[in-house]
């Protein structure tokens, strides 16, 4: 996008984020619209100079905002971390810190399971505002929570290479549920094509490659084609996939490392 047209669409968003906590306050939510907070936190990322981060800094931690409107903006603050830095990172950190450790019950959202708990101690961990006895806790409590928390700790585990993170990563690889495994077997690809792990998270990657189904092998074969580099236990794995019964599998693993 132009840095001019962010100019432009910048300030119409802040005024729409502000008119949509206002409206939540009022018990009004428009389900299926356009995710405001997560389009202005996209662009106060992306262009700084122009960049107005105080009606996200009012989103995030409002509890009458629906979790819906607000956990796509912690998803997109998470992956564009890197480029987040000084007094907004420090604020945005305290935020997500701070909803990460809320034990009050979830705040309103569309489908009544969700919470904010997952995607704000993923965020705080992206941002490092965790310590390492905190993010240790949110762990456990998101282990111990719903299916959607569960998925968000192992997001929060793929993203260092901690034993105690590799080894939840390694265990939730044999979880019942595909989606646990995918995803945890996706970290661990991640870390292993980084040359992270060890023969532990190796041999566990290759175990997890014989996985049946479509589901597992599908997780791994994105993980290790968008890593920017692949160590040579990764790139036997991504050798492995090009056999996969799975034609999508197949055709994937053929993408140059980078996801090109």
């Amino acid at each position: 996008m132009p840095e001019d047209v962010a100019a432009i669409l910048i300030p119409r968003l802040s005024v729409q984020v502000a008119q949509q906590i206002s409206r939540a306050h009022a018990g009004l939510y428009a389900w299926g619209s356009v995710d405001y907070g997560r389009t202005l936190a996209l662009l106060n990322a992306r262009f700084p100079g122009h960049a107005d981060w105080e009606p996200v800094y009012a989103l995030l931690p409002d509890r009458a905002v629906a979790i819906d409107h607000k956990a796509g903006a912690m998803e997109v603050l998470a992956a564009l971390a890197g480029d987040i830095s000084g007094e907004v990172r420090t604020r945005l950190g305290a935020i997500a810190k701070s909803i990460a450790q809320d034990q009050r019950p979830a705040a309103r959202s569309r489908n009544g399971h969700k919470t904010t708990r997952g995607v704000a101690a993923h965020l705080a961990t992206a941002l490092g505002a965790l310590d390492a006895s905190e993010s240790s806790e949110c762990l456990l409590k998101l282990l111990a929570g719903t299916p959607d928390d569960r998925l968000w700790a192992i997001r929060m585990a793929s993203r260092t290479d901690q034993p105690d993170n590799l080894g939840l990563l390694i265990g939730l690889c044999q979880a019942p549920e595909p989606d646990l495994r995918a995803n945890a077997a996706a970290g661990l690809a991640a870390l292993v094509a980084s040359g992270s792990g060890g023969t532990l998270a190796a041999a566990t990657l290759r175990q997890c490659l014989k996985d049946p189904g479509t589901t597992v092998p599908r997780g791994i074969v994105e993980a290790l084609t968008a890593a920017p580099t692949l160590a040579p236990a990764a790139q036997d794995a991504l050798a492995a996939l090009h056999g996969h019964q799975s034609a999508l599998v197949r055709k994937t693993s053929h993408r140059s490392p980078g996801g090109s």
